[in-house]
């Protein structure tokens, strides 16, 4: 599953520390492809790249951060689509339902479908994610629906409309630094967080804090003998938890 973050605006981070962020989170799950998104005069920017240099995306994030913009960083582990830059994240939305960036990691079965249709109508790659920026610009967020397909992971997003938010599932991963107010699928050991929860959370609130890790044990176990061993779509990784 990729690896994402939110860094928002005026976040005090060193610039050394944001390349230390970033290719931490590439390391993780990341390798094909890195990229930035954020919204400037009233519309979408991503820079993005298969080659993308890491020191290049941080640099240039310290320098939108410092200006003022809030800013979404994209490590992606390709699951579904081709390795190219079209399919890196994020991806800019520009509908008449919704406009801004959007960047997803895991993988939308809803979408697969409709990503394969437009790959055959357009002769270019498309995603399930791609599909789903597609449908999110047609549509918007309430036309698309909250649970579309069998979505697992999180979305990050920002509008033109100022809104900035992440999307998090059951199996999503997604952690919050309130020092400095960033969000990312996992903090390197050096930045204190602490898991989000599933739903729907405004990037600018400090989430609520989730329960104690024996709870998380606990929690993820009942999961686990209920529905994997039940026959559920998702193997949940304990270890991970």
């Amino acid at each position: 599953m990729c690896r994402l973050a939110y860094i928002p605006a005026n976040c005090t981070l060193k610039p050394k520390k944001l390349v230390e962020l970033f290719s931490f989170l590439d390391s993780r799950q990341g390798g094909d492809g890195m990229g930035l998104g954020w919204i400037a005069s009233d519309c979408g920017k991503v820079e993005k790249s298969v080659k993308a240099d890491v020191g290049a995306l941080a640099k240039r994030a310290g320098r939108l951060v410092r200006a003022g913009h809030g800013v979404i960083f994209h490590a992606r582990k390709a699951s579904a689509g081709t390795i190219c830059d079209r399919l890196c994240h994020p991806f800019t939305v520009d509908g008449p339902a919704w406009a801004g960036v959007l960047a997803h990691n895991g993988h939308d079965s809803g979408f697969a479908t409709l990503g394969r249709w437009l790959e055959a109508k357009s002769s270019r790659p498309h995603s399930d994610s791609s599909a789903h920026a597609y449908a999110l610009g047609l549509f918007g967020w309430a036309g698309i629906g909250p649970k579309v397909g069998n979505l697992g992971g999180v979305i990050l997003s920002l509008g033109v409309d100022g809104s900035a938010q992440a999307r998090k599932s059951d199996y999503g991963d997604l952690a919050y630094c309130p020092q400095y107010g960033i969000w990312a699928s996992e903090l390197p050991p050096w930045l204190v967080g602490y898991e989000v929860g599933a739903g729907t959370h405004e990037l600018a609130a400090i989430p609520a804090k989730q329960p104690a890790e024996k709870d998380f044990q606990s929690d993820w176990a009942s999961y686990y003998n209920r529905e994997v061993k039940g026959g559920a779509r998702c193997v949940v990784n304990l270890a991970r938890r």
